[in-house]
């Protein structure tokens, strides 16, 4: 059970550009998922929605080596929600499909 989801100043509900460095911060520059268990969500990341997620699951997105990395974050109000030791391979998954469906949009514009 998920409370709000958002993919990374919002100009499209659920889509924010976040500012530079933003991604390499809050995961690390080599992580390509992370869990959290007990956060303050970042306003960066979740907008108004912030102070509601106390777990999150973050996946980072490449589109291109042109584009700077995108994040989906998944936040919950359950602390312990998303916890270290968890089984990611869906959202590495999810993460990876999202990254082709883009690609793919973006040829097509």
């Amino acid at each position: 059970e998920v409370d709000i989801s958002e993919l990374g100043t919002p100009h499209t509900r659920g889509l924010h550009i976040v500012p530079a460095g933003t991604v390499n911060r809050v995961m690390g520059s080599g992580r390509h998922v992370l869990l959290r268990s007990f956060i303050e969500g970042e306003p960066e990341i979740y907008g108004g929605g912030a102070p509601l997620v106390a777990s999150d699951a973050l996946a980072r997105i490449s589109i291109s080596p042109k584009t700077p990395p995108g994040l989906i974050a998944f936040g919950s109000r359950a602390a312990g929600k998303f916890e270290a030791g968890q089984a990611v391979e869906l959202l590495a998954f999810l993460a990876r499909v999202t990254e082709r469906a883009i690609r793919i949009w973006l040829k097509q514009s």
